[in-house]
């Protein structure tokens, strides 16, 4: 005799599993909202699972339910992955918002400027969101237009005292109009 209570409730995790994999599928990958659709899929696995236990269906469909199928060795076939063009830009271009999110949330945090050196962050955010290093420097830079914080302009260490701030070129060419400047005036230890 089939209890109807209990294939209800598995039709109801059946379809609960159906909405949450179609949810899992509606947002890019790494995003938070990917996150949580994921976590609710996982879940639904397991209400289905318990449905069906609690229906009296056999263990090994429970477990079937829960781990996916088990390729045996040798016979599987790996499928490629194919990914549409479209899909792959908007997985790119949430990937740069992300990183671009991810500097605002530092610049906010660090309003003085770089906790650490724009290099460093660049190979984080290379790594975290999978971007190359131009486009996470593209991000700073957007990041910083965005906040208005020109803190974070800044090259490396802060920058010389007001009257050191020359570069090289103009160090020499200072050098060169003072020993003109002591040779026509005289002095014998110009050069």
């Amino acid at each position: 005799m089939v209890n109807c209570a209990a294939v209800g409730s598995v039709r109801l995790a059946r379809e609960n599993l159906k909405r949450a994999a179609d949810e899992t599928r509606k947002h890019a990958l790494g995003t938070d909202k990917a996150l949580a659709a994921a976590a609710e899929y996982k879940s639904a696995h397991a209400q289905l699972a318990k449905a069906i236990i609690t229906a009296g269906g056999p263990k090994e469909l429970t477990e079937f339910v829960m781990k996916g199928p088990q390729e045996e060795v040798d016979t599987a076939v790996s499928q490629p992955v194919v990914i549409r063009r479209s899909e792959g830009r908007a997985i790119k271009k949430a990937a740069l918002d992300n990183c671009m999110q991810r500097y605002i949330e530092l610049i906010r945090a660090n309003p003085d400027g770089a906790p650490e050196p724009r290099e460093v962050l660049a190979q984080k955010m290379m790594n975290e969101f999978h971007v190359t290093l131009h486009e996470a420097r593209g991000c700073r830079r957007e990041a910083i237009k965005r906040t208005g914080n020109l803190n974070w302009t800044r090259h490396g260490r802060p920058g010389r005292s007001a009257g050191k701030n020359r570069s090289k070129k103009q160090v020499k060419k200072q050098v060169k109009k003072n020993r003109l400047t002591s040779f026509f005036r005289g002095d014998r230890c110009a050069f």
